[in-house]
């Protein structure tokens, strides 16, 4: 699911710590989105710098669909993560990120994966599709005609 928060007042209420990490904040993105959108658009790195992205998983968050529990972009400051629809927290350290909602003490199988954009975003204007509450929704037909 993908919500557009851009027609409401305050984007850092509206979206959750996927939609911050992954969308800037635009966005509420599903734990079953997070994984198919990191296929796409990430690729897994050892080294942590400005840009990239921390999950939390109890899986492989590239194989597991909704096995990523969180995640948090990092920023000039540090990471940048928020509790869900919370307020956003800026200058947090990786193992801030690992220990999330005390993510690391309640399992031992929590695995932490970095990963960098591989490109720029795509921008697509169109007017394709119909427009209900500041979400468009697109045909299977409609999106395969504009995705490229």
């Amino acid at each position: 699911m993908l919500v557009n928060s851009k027609s409401f007042p305050t984007k850092d209420v509206l979206a959750n710590f996927h939609g911050l990490a992954l969308a800037d904040g635009k966005f509420v993105i599903d734990n079953d989105d997070t994984a198919s959108l990191l296929v796409l658009d990430y690729g897994k790195t050892d080294k942590v710098e400005q840009g990239m992205v921390a999950t939390i998983s109890e899986d492989d968050p590239i194989t597991q669909s909704g096995s990523i529990w969180y995640s948090a972009k990092n920023g000039a400051d540090g990471f940048v993560q928020k509790d869900n629809l919370g307020r956003s927290s800026s200058g947090n350290t990786l193992d801030d990120v690992r220990n999330y909602n005390s993510a690391a003490a309640e399992s031992s199988s929590v695995i932490t994966t970095l990963f960098n954009k591989k490109g720029p975003d795509k921008v697509i204007n169109t007017n394709a599709g119909a427009v209900r509450s500041d979400v468009r929704t697109l045909t299977k037909n409609e999106y395969d005609k504009i995705k490229n």
